[in-house]
């Protein structure tokens, strides 16, 4: 099996767990996820976080966001034909549902050309403890987390997403870290 299909597979068994939890349970998954983010030092010194409002698959971060909101800038991800551009996150009433996802996204100012990313929480469909990351096939990850080097890439996973091995290909990016919860 190709590296393609593997990641096809691994896609497929990940979205069969997940049809195993209603969104209500992810959702109280993901608090003691946010706790740890809390805990940790490059959290607290960083001052631009990219950031994901997510989907009722992923690691919830509305809570994460709406407490530290004006203590850090955040700026959540917008699709834009085959990219993502960011915007600052000024509250949920600047959000709209809009795109091929019908993600809510935020109207805020773009993220200045010149700005330094310290932290970016990463989605995805699978990691490993070592920090390979599986996303969704888009590769709009990918071109983000490339962009912004010096950023600290945490992956946020549940921990039925957590898995042995990933394969990787020459554009995949490793994170700084992962955080997961069971």
């Amino acid at each position: 099996m190709d590296i393609v299909q593997q990641k096809k597979a691994l896609r497929q068994l990940i979205r069969d767990r997940k049809k195993e939890y209603s969104a209500a349970y992810l959702a109280n998954l993901s608090i003691p996820i946010q706790g740890v983010i809390e805990t940790m030092e490059v959290f607290h010194t960083s001052e631009i976080i990219l950031a994901y409002w997510a989907m009722p698959d992923e690691v919830q971060t509305k809570l994460l966001i709406n407490k530290w909101n004006g203590c850090k800038k955040f700026y959540l991800p917008v699709v834009v034909g085959d990219d993502l551009e960011f915007r600052l996150y000024e509250g949920a009433e600047s959000l709209q549902a809009r795109g091929a996802f019908n993600i809510l996204e935020p109207t805020g100012p773009l993220l200045p050309n010149d700005a330094r990313v310290d932290m970016i929480l990463v989605p995805g469909v699978a990691f490993t403890e070592k920090g390979a990351r599986l996303g969704r096939g888009k590769g709009y990850y990918d071109r983000i987390l490339s962009r912004f080097p010096e950023a600290y890439k945490l992956g946020m996973a549940f921990g039925f997403q957590v898995v042995d091995e990933i394969p990787m290909e020459p554009h995949d990016c490793l994170m700084s870290g992962v955080v997961s919860g069971q």
